[in-house]
């Protein structure tokens, strides 16, 4: 690569990079602080920073993550995301903290996205301005949006490279070329679990179909492909593994019913994104569905369409004709009986041939029979097609095609991606998911789309390609370009809102971060599941790394599943804590203020058990309202604790305790709120230092207005150690902003009597 192919490609990426940071705008200034929703994206936050925090602590351990403890291997209960995790370590090393990692990969994910649909289009079609226009799509695609939560699918650009490196390894087979279709391979299976199983199903057919266009491979060809596969297999196998151990281990598979609300439908292909600017407000509400907003745009269809009937012929053929060997009519009977056999196994519910008791054939389902047919299908095709259809064979149709060989490529993966889509709705992706151990622990299979984007985005490039070539005039043909752009960005234009999420390190977690190797064991943290508190935990252990019971991901561990639904049923009894004693749990944390209808129950279990002498109260932090308490577990804890304390008294009694920080809370709105007419937001805030000021903050802190402070008696007497703030509620009436949008985020900032800004929860509102 010369110094002027070197530089196309940086500023190809440069303006993918400065696009995502126009889209995504203002995450680019709320690294810290912004994301879509503080739910996957607080865990994917969490994965980002132990993979980091691994690579330079424990790289042999790296799936010995520290949560659902004792649980075996818990980062392989969703995706690793070490291909993420690779590209951002420096930023880590610099210091970034787990939110800012998660901002720094969408950003990057955008940008990748579209750089990787450039470089696939631009090798099929030769043109930059139609594969810069391909990359737009690829990036901001409805379906990516739509994911704005799973940094894994945002990062879409290794599918691309993946067939780009295919196309180059099938043009020269040089080393270089079989490295670099390796090396993207592994990329992509360390990004996404389900991209690696997708893309391998759509790289198998297309090398299936260059057999077919070339009559086979020549020697040098065939030695480096294979050592290429065999190469990443070899890379990615440590990384497969504890996926394996874990699904034998646990059984961690889906069921039909979790595949097949991940399935799409034919009207799926139809539905965009909710937040998609153009197409998702005229939508029916009804229709979409989560995780299945597989619609392309519009401008793409069209350029596909102008890419079928107005292209010339692309290339001379690969070589001369070859006229078809006799077709045996034994294919043909053989397609017919598999037919048969598939027609039965839609209309019965299970077919068995035998006598008596021997059962000589026995299959459920259509899928076998199906899979084998397509199979048959496509040999026939490749050795003779029917007369009735033309004649010849897939390989001479190939060669006298108006399209290079490389297009049709990029035509299998839509066609792949596409079939797959429809997972147990359709055959094929039914077959992987019943009859493969793999595909079993997919639940979307309506991802397989993803497959398809990326051999779109080559026709969409081809399209531009032959509606330029009917337009003569350049000054002509540069408007036209310009318009395309402009269409483009129009047709992906998403509407992004970014949540600000607060979180610095509490007490608790730099208490546990600093006594992390004196504990004994790991963590209990309660409430464990109410108002997302899981996702609130794995960021405060991007702060301690401490081992802890509990967790969130793909998967849940049985002994997790079953403290968690005591939890749930305020179960809290001695076979509670002998499960607790037996797993070595050494400390239990709780929050009051998250803890609900659990608190009462919890309190009175934790009580009971001090006085027993099983646990003992170590400290209370200041955090939020009622603060942080910990306790040991006296069997398994190097941590001493006492039997009373007149906190620990009132704590027991539901009483409010002193806190030397500043604290309160938003009453109203709460989250998920529909607002009608002016916002009302109220709330209010103590200090020892006195309240300055409240602010109430909307999209994600761009418009700030100030609140109302006035004097709250209930508040007064409840905490009567603050005579700083004798005005401690506060209250903001708030037309909806120009700027606003229909979904807000609502936040309060409180600046105490020192100038300091505390910041409680947001809260997400829909203007009516």
């Amino acid at each position: 690569m010369n110094r002027n192919s070197v530089a196309r490609e940086v500023a190809a990426f440069v303006f993918y990079l400065l696009l995502a940071i126009v889209v995504t705008w203002p995450l680019a200034i709320r690294l810290s602080t912004g994301v879509s929703d503080p739910g996957d994206p607080l865990l994917n936050a969490w994965i980002l920073n132990w993979d980091c925090y691994a690579f330079t602590h424990q790289p042999l351990h790296l799936f010995a993550a520290p949560i659902f403890s004792p649980a075996h291997l818990p980062l392989a209960y969703s995706e690793n995301m070490v291909g993420i995790a690779i590209l951002i370590f420096p930023f880590y090393l610099l210091g970034a903290n787990a939110i800012a990692l998660h901002s720094i990969a969408v950003i990057l994910g955008f940008a990748m996205s579209g750089y990787g649909a450039y470089v696939l289009a631009r090798m099929v079609s030769r043109s930059v301005p139609a594969s810069l226009l391909a990359g737009i799509f690829h990036a901001y695609l409805s379906f990516r949006i739509s994911h704005l939560s799973h940094v894994q699918i945002i990062w879409g650009g290794w599918l691309p490279l993946i067939l780009a490196a295919l196309i180059a390894l099938h043009r020269n087979p040089s080393r270089r070329n079989a490295f670099l279709f390796a090396a993207a391979f592994v990329m992509n299976g360390l990004t996404n679990i389900y991209w690696l199983m997708f893309s391998s199903a759509a790289v198998g057919m297309t090398i299936w179909m260059y057999a077919i266009a070339d009559g086979g491979f020549d020697r040098v060809y065939r030695r480096r492909l294979l050592f290429a596969m065999i190469g990443a297999g070899i890379v990615l196998l440590p990384f497969l593994a504890p996926y394996a151990i874990v699904s034998n281990e646990y059984h961690m598979q889906r069921n039909i019913g979790d595949a097949l609300s991940g399935s799409a439908s034919w009207s799926d292909w139809l539905v965009p994104a909710p937040n998609n600017a153009l197409w998702g407000s005229i939508v029916d509400p009804a229709l979409p569905r989560a995780e299945r907003h597989l619609f392309p745009g519009l401008l793409p269809l069209l350029l596909l369409a102008a890419a079928i009937f107005w292209s010339a012929v692309a290339e001379p053929p690969l070589s001369k004709a070859v006229a078809p060997p006799p077709h045996s009519k034994k294919i043909d009977v053989a397609i017919v009986i598999l037919a048969i056999f598939a027609y039965l196994g839609l209309v019965a519910p299970g077919i068995r041939w035998g006598f008596g008791k021997v059962t000589l054939l026995a299959w459920s389902g259509a899928d076998i029979p199906l899979m084998l047919m397509l199979i048959l299908i496509i040999v026939r095709f490749t050795r003779a097609i029917p007369q009735a259809l033309g004649g010849g064979n897939l390989r001479s149709r190939l060669e006298q095609s108006r399209f290079s060989i490389d297009a049709w490529a990029a035509m299998v993966w839509i066609v792949v991606g596409f079939v797959g889509a429809f997972g147990l709705n359709g055959f094929f992706s039914e077959f992987l998911f019943r009859r493969t151990v793999l595909f079993r622990s997919v639940r979307a299979m309506a991802r397989f789309a993803s497959v398809s984007y990326a051999g779109l985005a080559v026709w969409m490039a081809l399209g531009v390609v032959a509606l330029l070539t009917v337009i003569r005039r350049p000054t002509l043909r540069a408007v036209t370009i310009a318009l395309l752009f402009v269409a483009q960005l129009i047709d992906v234009s998403p509407r992004l809102m970014w949540q600000y999420v607060y979180a610095p390190p509490t007490e608790a977690q730099l208490w546990l971060r600093d006594h992390r190797d004196a504990i004994g064991g790991s963590t209990l943290e309660l409430p464990m599941n109410n108002w997302g508190t899981p996702f609130l935990y794995l960021i405060g252990a991007t702060v301690h790394h401490s081992p802890i019971m509990n967790g969130t991901s793909g998967f849940e561990p049985p002994l997790h599943r079953k403290l968690r639904e005591s939890d749930e049923k305020f179960i809290f009894d001695d076979a509670f804590l002998d499960a607790l004693e037996h797993n070595g749990c050494a400390l239990i944390l709780v929050h009051p203020d998250w803890t609900g209808p659990q608190g009462p129950p919890a309190a009175r279990w934790i009580e009971q058990n001090v006085a027993r002498g099983r646990m003992s109260f170590v400290r209370r932090f200041d955090h939020g309202v009622l603060g942080d308490w910990l306790f040991a577990v006296t069997r398994n804890a190097r941590v001493r604790g006492v039997a009373s304390d007149p906190n620990l008294t009132r704590f027991f009694r539901g009483e409010a305790t002193y806190n030397a920080t500043t604290f309160g809370r938003m009453d109203r709105p709460r989250d998920g709120d529909e607002v009608e007419g002016p916002l009302l937001v109220t709330g209010w805030a103590l200090s020892p230092h006195g309240i300055r000021s409240a602010t109430v903050l909307l999209n994600a802190g761009r418009i700030r207005v100030p609140a109302v402070l006035t004097p709250r008696e209930d508040i007064t007497q409840t905490w009567p150690w603050y005579p700083q703030s004798p005005s401690p509620a506060f209250t903001a009436r708030i037309p909806k902003p120009p700027r606003a949008g229909d979904a807000t985020d609502v936040q309060v900032e409180i600046v105490d009597g020192r100038g300091v800004a505390t910041r409680f929860h947001d809260a997400k509102v829909r203007w009516k």
